[in-house]
């Protein structure tokens, strides 16, 4: 699915199912990933080849994502008992409703820890932006131009406070962020910056309680008819790069939320120490990425 626009924002959403030559899969399984997950399902011989079929469900990936993640699978991660594999790509490209303009990115330094600064670009612009503030952070909503998605950041008020902010973060406190969310004018100082991560998602869909899908207890006969098979791992790959034109990624219990007083002088917006980030989309509150920044490259 492909969503895009004539200022070069886009957003690109596919889904793939690949399974063992030879191996039947419930015709009801297969038309509900088809029919409402738009999921191509392809054959491929693990068995014999598994090194080929990670070679080319990674260069699906790297297609899908505009060669933003190009090793969803490491050598040797599929082996000759994987029957089948579903993979997600999404991939987003927007630009700023209001654009950073290069002669105003310069070096400064942004706070890693109390003992640590590092100097990177910074980018600079003071606009209209969505404002809101509590006593431990300061909330910052972007807009893309040509596109319904926002990108959030929350700002801790200490540069050591990003713990207690991420532990104190529930649904309603999130929700309560955006309603109190206010155009101001604000002075914008933004690192230049772009992160990567690949994770296992095992441990944490554990924590969950989600641990018989990965042993002898699984029970996939929804898929096959049988309960032969099981989870061997959950992987995650994202890649989220944020620039002066714009981003390109590739996956209140108490306390008031208040809202700034308006008038000038702007309110400055310093994001020189670790912050969280978001992109999200404010008509259905679906946040399709998630991040901190602890330190810019």
């Amino acid at each position: 699915m492909r969503h895009g626009n004539a200022e070069g924002s886009e957003m690109l959403r596919a889904n793939g199912l690949w399974i063992q030559r030879g191996f039947a899969i419930r015709g009801d399984y297969e038309r509900i990933l088809v029919q409402y997950y738009h999921a191509a399902v392809t054959q491929f011989d693990f068995a014999g080849n598994p090194e080929q079929a990670r070679i080319d469900i990674n260069f699906w990936t790297a297609n899908q994502t505009k060669g933003k993640i190009q090793q969803l699978f490491a050598p040797g991660s599929l082996g000759k008992d994987t029957r089948m594999v579903l993979t997600s790509a999404l991939y987003f490209h927007g630009l700023w409703a209001s654009e950073f303009q290069d002669a105003d990115t310069h070096v400064a330094p942004f706070r890693v820890s109390a003992r640590e600064t590092a100097q990177v670009a910074t980018m600079n612009q003071t606009a209209p932006f969505g404002y809101a503030e509590t006593p431990a952070a300061q909330v910052l909503e972007m807009k893309y131009g040509h596109s319904p998605l926002v990108f959030d950041i929350l700002l801790p008020k200490t540069m050591e406070g990003l713990s207690a902010l991420e532990a104190s973060l529930t649904p309603d406190k999130l929700s309560a962020f955006w309603n109190a969310l206010s155009s101001r004018p604000v002075a914008v100082s933004l690192p230049r910056f772009r992160v990567e991560a690949d994770v296992s998602l095992r441990d944490a869909l554990g924590h969950l309680g989600v641990s018989d899908a990965f042993g002898a207890n699984a029970d996939f006969s929804a898929i096959d008819d049988r309960r032969d098979l099981r989870l061997a791992d959950f992987r995650h790959k994202a890649y989220i790069e944020v620039a002066e034109q714009g981003t390109v990624a590739a996956a209140v219990s108490s306390g008031a939320v208040r809202l700034a007083a308006s008038g000038p002088p702007p309110t400055a917006f310093r994001a020189d120490h670790p912050f969280l980030f978001l992109i999200r989309d404010p008509h259905t509150g679906i946040i399709l990425f998630a991040g901190r920044l602890m330190r810019p490259k």
